[in-house]
């Protein structure tokens, strides 16, 4: 099937003409760089494999050429570096993943390798200064007579490291415990919660659903009943979908996870064939279908639902909502209220919202979300988001460096408090379909020039605030777990206090400026700072 000519060439795509936000897209496919004329169902990945802060771009989908790995020149164009930068053989691969395996802080990859007769097994990749060669341990129990569904990553067991949740689109599903030296262990009978139950599991998430800072595991299942494991308070997980609820429509394929009604819990939107349920969350992990209610159900007509993803567009402090299908109708843009209720704002526009893949980043890093969609032939497709009023609003974009956590901060959750709304984001390794997301957390802020408060509940337990932080850039927050401990003695006490009032009022590069006392990372010590330390005084961290 051919795209309409106007997908083509740069054509300004106005969403929502009658929306006082009037979201807006431009087609900038035609010169930028993303040329990949693949002949199957394509995946979009992103993820900054040289680490020069732009996201680059990892397209699959056909069996010939194999995957592509295309480097972000920071001037809205990109290059394809295949091969400079993978094995000297086409990796025939359904579906990548970004991830940092092996936390020496850059990402790995993860492919679904393809082989004859459609089945498949997992590969990793290791990341060696922006080249990657194949691990030296031997995956091959993990093939099987099926293509992969999905390959999230989180830090199950909480050991600092990240691990693996591997399904198949009939089974069998795997949970790869990772031993911290690049070794995937098979735990999946540890792990329990029927997670080796053979079913149609489409796109899977690693995420903390019940608000206990252990990860969840969700997957949409064609054909069957989803899969939602949840943890205890024990650390083990239970799969009972009577209790939790989320089960699904019968035939699920993508999932969206975002707080869309800033209640400070994770909502699922899950694609179907036909109406898509909202699952909205009650804060104990317990989901509810409000799709109706909320907006969100499908127009009625059976259009078969792929990727789907959240995501602030238009900078009002609240997430919006768009996926894609294969047929007609195709997909839709919801824009939020601000509650938690949608409106489709796609009527007459030329946003093509027909696809498999599709994925949200900032790729001019402008501070806005761009969209990455992986078409069904003829290549990915990307839009820049070119709303008029996010001139006028302002953003954040939080990026992690863990210490006792994984490095990249998978599974951290981030809360920003601005006007009086506190939003609410986590760290996810993979949503969507066929995807991988960026590792940060986006914040459109509105008029809010600062963020009042800014809260990271680390994957190691640790909990970290900012105070007063400017908006408008990409803030890089490096895990404390004794935050206000300027003289890192593991506790917060009287001289911690000394030597923070050594250093007030001084900024970076000026006599007695002490980065330990500043807290909230804007370069100078004042009252925002003392805040926080008073707020700890009395803490031990040993």
């Amino acid at each position: 099937m051919l795209r309409p000519f106007l997908a083509c060439v740069p054509t300004l795509v106005a969403v929502c003409p009658f929306s006082q936000a009037q979201i807006r897209f431009l087609d900038v496919t035609s010169g930028c760089g993303l040329v990949y004329d693949y002949d199957r169902e394509g995946s979009v990945t992103v993820g900054d494999y040289d680490n020069d802060g732009w996201l680059d771009v990892l397209v699959t989908g056909d069996d010939q050429t194999g995957i592509q790995l295309f480097r972000n020149n920071g001037d809205k164009t990109f290059s394809n570096v295949t091969a400079a930068t993978l094995p000297p053989v086409p990796l025939d691969a359904h579906m990548g993943l970004f991830a940092d395996l092996d936390n020496d802080g850059d990402e790995d990859l993860l492919l679904g390798i393809r082989y004859a007769h459609n089945d498949s097994a997992l590969a990793l990749l290791i990341n060696d200064g922006g080249l990657f060669h194949f691990t030296p341990q031997d995956l091959g129990f993990t093939r099987h007579l099926s293509r992969v569904g999905g390959i999230p990553v989180g830090d199950l067991d909480r050991d600092g490291d990240l691990d693996v949740i591997l399904t198949h689109k009939t089974g069998p599903n795997f949970y790869l415990r990772n031993d911290g030296v690049t070794q995937l262990v098979d735990q999946t009978a540890a792990f329990g919660a029927r997670l080796d139950l053979s079913a149609r599991s489409m796109a899977t998430v690693i995420v903390d659903m019940n608000g206990d800072q252990i990860p969840d595991v969700y997957a949409a299942v064609d054909f069957g009943g989803n899969y939602y494991a949840v943890s205890t308070p024990a650390g083990q997980h239970v799969w009972d979908p009577r209790e939790y609820g989320g089960g699904g429509g019968g035939s699920d394929m993508g999932v969206a996870v975002g707080d869309c009604d800033n209640d400070g819990d994770m909502d699922l939107f899950v694609t179907n064939i036909g109406d898509n349920p909202l699952y909205m969350n009650d804060g104990t992990g317990r989901l509810t279908n409000q799709a109706v209610a909320r907006g969100v159900q499908f127009n009625g007509h059976y259009g078969v639902g792929w990727g789907a993803i959240f995501g602030d567009l238009d900078h009002d402090m609240d997430l919006d909502l768009a996926f894609v299908t294969t047929n007609i109708p195709w997909g839709s843009l919801f824009e939020n209220d601000g509650s938690g209720h949608f409106s489709d704002v796609t009527a007459g526009s030329e946003l093509w919202l027909q696809g498999r893949g599709l994925a949200l980043f900032d790729y001019d890093r402008d501070g806005d979300l761009d969209l990455l969609k992986g078409d069904l032939d003829g290549g990915p497709i990307l839009y820049e988001n070119v709303t008029p009023v996010l001139g006028e609003r302002h953003w954040l974009i939080v990026e992690l460096s863990g210490v006792e956590s994984n490095l990249a901060g998978i599974g951290a959750r981030v809360q920003a408090r601005a006007a009086g709304v506190t939003q609410t984001r986590e760290i996810l390794s993979a949503d969507s379909f066929l995807t991988g997301p960026p590792k940060y957390a986006h914040f459109g802020l509105g008029a809010a020039a600062r963020v009042e408060r800014l809260q990271i509940e680390w994957p190691s337990g640790a909990t970290q605030i900012l105070r007063d932080v400017e908006a408008d850039r990409y803030l890089t927050v490096v895990e404390q777990r004794c935050q206000g401990d300027v003289n890192a003695d593991q506790r917060v006490d009287l001289l911690d206090l000394a030597a923070f009032l050594s250093a007030f009022g001084s900024c970076e590069g000026e006599p007695g400026y002490d980065p330990g006392a500043d807290t909230n990372l804007d370069g100078c010590v004042g009252l925002a700072d003392l805040e926080t330390l008073l707020e700890a005084f009395g803490r031990i961290c040993l």
